[in-house]
């Protein structure tokens, strides 16, 4: 059974061999994809770092509003000044 692919050549004994142009082109390819996806990569650290934050700052505040709420209750100041 032969294939039909040229890549893989036709008969025995026939393979197509890339071109130094071709090699080159697909290598370029590669590297242009890895940068692509390295920027991507990059850019979605990014915002999960800034969601990081604002999410902290939530918690600041929430904390912050809880120990206020529970002084009004109890009655006493946990920062005495």
């Amino acid at each position: 059974m032969t294939s039909k692919n040229p890549r893989r050549g036709g008969s025995k004994g026939q393979q197509h061999r890339a071109t130094p142009d071709e090699t080159g082109g697909i290598f370029a390819a590669v590297i242009e994809g890895q940068a692509a996806l390295r920027c991507e990569v990059r850019d979605g650290f990014s915002k999960v770092s800034d969601r990081f934050d604002a999410l902290e700052e939530k918690m600041d505040r929430n904390q912050a509003q809880t120990v206020e709420l529970l002084t009004v209750l109890v009655g006493k100041n946990p920062n005495p000044s």
